[in-house]
This record gives structure tokens, C-alpha cells and sequence, in this order.
């Protein structure tokens, strides 16, 4: 398994190219070397290391495990219909018992309104993504709820590519975000669920310094800069991706138009997910095709350092913005093999210091995850995301 993530196609290579050996020791033991110190280790095993059976993959493959998979959990794959949904089956032969539901269903919807529809209607017990706007929809309705989370695990940030004509100078970056109001925004798109961001990590998270703010709304300010750094006329091409920014659309449009309004021309490209990845990780011609700026998210939880590190760190996997400063890598480095707590903190402090110096980033906000639930269910939001279709408690 650990060999299947250090693959060149491997989004998780980043992370487990920490790992410079797996020796198996018996039938229930192996060793995961290191070339030194990691005190994220233990953090990968548990998020990401997901073990294989090798048997079946060496005899199905790579795209037939992908098709049907096997694990070892409560419920087995029954369907998938790929776009439409996946149906899961209790598995009788689950070592802690019978699961409670007979089936769990997975069903994509990927209209916003039309989701909040069937969850008011009662063909849905849970949904994904409320639209802020919409959480007095279903606020207001019977039998349903909104259930937000405590802090934010998909922060929203906009990628400046710093080897472009224009961007490459760090005063049009600041003039950048200075020009956008992001508190505005999370006023008006997120309905206050969620806080502006000046900094690569959200708010209540290891890496987020809270001595930073975010960048004043101040388009005098912005106009200053770009004088300053001799840019006129200036066009960017804002670029987002269908579906994986939640309201991308109007997210655009508002940055958009902020920027026109301290003389930044912008023209905006949205491409489905497909064609955005492929733009996103082109590394052989340098995202020659991806937007200037770029909206895009990254998900936070335990794992949040190694995530961001991979956006920011110069020479690793999705570097998609080519920001380099050697400082911040190695700060980077020094809080991924601390194992002082208040020696990370500092690292980390300071890396989130300079790269909000640096702005590689228009930093937007942290929206608050919003889920809609039946009160059919007794359910939670969790910090993480995660849905868990049975309770593991009794296994412990």
C-alpha cells in the first residue's frame, strides 16, 4: 500500500515519500522507516494509509480495484452507477455485527436547489453543501434542521501564479488583496458562516498564526501599489473549476469586479472539474493553460500541515502557483520533524508570516461546512467532514 502512494501518479506521494522503506518483520508486523525524525507519521497511518489486499488488486488491477474495491468496514459496494449514485450493502460478515441499516445510499445531486428539495421532501435524510442562502430554506421547513460545523475544513483561497507578467511583482499581489473584499463576501455569499482568511491555514488550526490579519478592503491602497510597480492596464485571467468551489460562479464575479475597480482587467474561464485538473497538474508545461489566478480549496483536518505544505513548498507535487522562498521551505521542514511542540509552533508562526508577506495567495475565507438533516436521524457535523454510516464506538 505504501508503495502504491509513493507512485509518480500519486497525489499522496508528497507525504509518503517520508517513508524511505517498509520492512516486513512478520504476518503482523511491519516497519515504516524514515530518514529521520517525521512527527506527522502517525497522523499518515491513520488518515491516509488505507491497506490494500494485495492478492485482488495483483488479480483485478488498478482501474478493476477502483470499479470494486474491497476493505474490511461495515458495509460492502452493492452498485455504482458512476455520476448518479453508489449503494452500499451491510456486510453480514462485519466482525463487530449486523450493521444497523440494511443500505446506505450515496446520491448525487448536484444542483444546489434541487438538493435542498429532496431533503425537504423527505427523499434524503442527509445533504452535503447547503448554499448559505439557502439554510433559512431549510431552517423554516418541518422535520429538517441545519447542522453547521465549528470550524472550517475547505478553506477557499485563490492561487496567484507568480511566474506571470505582473504577478511575479509582490506589490501587485498585496494591490490584489487589498482590491477584493472578502469580508463582504462572507457577509453576502456565506450568510456569515465562515471568516475572511489572511494566511494560508484557517482559523483554529495549527498553522494558523493568530497575531495575522486579513488584508484591509482598501482599493486606494491597491491602486498605490500598482502604480508603484509600474502596471497599467493589467488583465488576468481568473480561472475556477465547476462544482468543487462552492459558488464559484458569483465567488468569481465578485473578485472580478472588485479588481476592475482598481483598473485590473479580468477575464473569467470556468472549465468542469476534468478539464481543471488537467490544467492544474500539467507540471511538464508549467499549468501553460491554467488561469493567472485560480480559485481552488484544499481540505484541513489532522493532516492540514501536510496538505498546505505540498501547495507552498517549493520542489512538491502541487506547487501549482511556482512560489518559491527557501525560508519558507525550510520552516516547513523544521515543524514536520519537531517533535517539540513549541519549537513547530514557532516554525510554523513564522512560515505563516512571511508567505502572507509574499501573497502568493488571495487569501478568501473559511466557510463553515452546512449540512442538512432529517430529523429522522440523530446526527452530527463533525470538524472533519467525515460521515460515519455506523457507529464504532462498541469496537473500541
Amino acid at each position: 500500500t505504501v508503495e502504491l502512494m509513493q507512485r509518480e501518479r500519486s497525489q499522496a506521494r508528497s507525504y509518503y515519500n517520508e517513508f524511505s522503506a517498509v520492512e516486513v518483520v512478520d504476518e503482523y508486523t511491519v516497519d515504516l522507516v524514515t530518514d529521520g525524525p517525521y512527527s506527522g507519521t502517525l497522523q499518515l497511518i491513520a488518515d491516509y494509509l488505507n491497506p490494500v489486499p494485495p492478492e485482488y488488486y495483483d488479480e483485478v488491477g488498478e482501474d478493476g480495484f477502483a470499479a470494486a474495491p474491497v476493505g474490511t468496514g461495515p458495509y460492502m459496494l452493492d452498485s455504482w452507477s458512476r455520476g448518479d449514485r453508489i449503494v452500499l450493502a451491510a456486510n453480514p460478515d462485519w466482525y463487530n455485527g449486523t450493521p444497523k441499516a440494511d443500505e446506505v445510499v450515496f446520491w448525487v445531486v448536484p444542483e444546489d436547489s434541487t438538493r435542498v428539495s429532496v431533503l425537504i421532501n423527505g427523499e434524503a435524510d442527509l445533504i452535503v453543501a447547503v448554499p448559505p442562502i439557502q439554510a433559512s430554506e431549510v431552517e423554516s421547513a418541518e422535520n429538517v434542521r441545519i447542522e453547521a460545523s465549528e470550524a472550517s475544513v475547505q478553506p477557499i483561497w485563490s492561487g496567484l501564479v507568480v511566474s506571470r507578467e505582473g504577478l511575479d511583482d509582490r506589490r501587485v499581489r498585496h494591490a490584489i488583496n487589498h482590491a477584493v473584499n472578502r469580508e463582504a463576501i462572507v457577509e453576502r455569499l456565506l450568510a456569515g458562516y465562515g471568516e475572511a482568511m489572511g494566511q494560508p491555514c484557517p482559523p483554529h488550526t495549527s498553522c494558523w498564526n493568530p497575531d495575522l490579519e486579513p488584508f484591509d478592503h482598501d482599493p486606494d491602497r491597491a491602486q498605490e501599489l500598482l502604480a508603484e510597480a509600474g502596471v497599467e492596464d493589467l488583465t488576468v485571467t481568473l480561472n475556477f473549476p465547476t462544482g468543487v468551489v462552492p459558488q464559484g460562479e458569483l465567488l468569481s464575479q465578485a473578485i472580478a469586479a472588485d479588481l476592475r475597480r482598481v483598473g485590473i482587467n479580468v477575464d473569467i474561464v470556468q472549465d468542469e472539474w476534468s478539464v481543471f485538473a488537467g490544467k492544474l497538474f500539467d507540471f511538464a508545461n508549467q499549468q501553460a493553460d491554467l488561469g493567472d489566478v485560480f480559485l481552488m480549496y484544499y481540505k484541513a483536518g489532522p493532516t492540514l500541515e501536510r496538505v498546505v505544505a505540498t501547495v507552498l513548498v517549493s520542489d512538491r507535487n502541487w506547487n501549482w502557483t511556482h512560489y518559491g522562498n527557501p525560508r519558507v521551505d525550510e520552516l516547513w521542514r523544521k515543524a514536520e520533524t519537531a517533535l517539540d511542540d513549541e519549537a513547530r509552533r514557532k516554525a510554523l508562526y513564522e512560515m505563516a508570516e512571511i508567505v502572507r508577506e509574499d501573497a502568493p495567495w488571495l487569501f478568501l475565507y473559511a466557510p463553515l461546512s452546512l449540512w442538512g438533516v432529517s430529523d429522522r436521524i440523530d446526527w452530527m457535523a463533525r470538524n472533519d467532514d467525515f460521515i460515519f454510516v455506523e457507529d464504532m464506538s462498541a469496537a473500541n
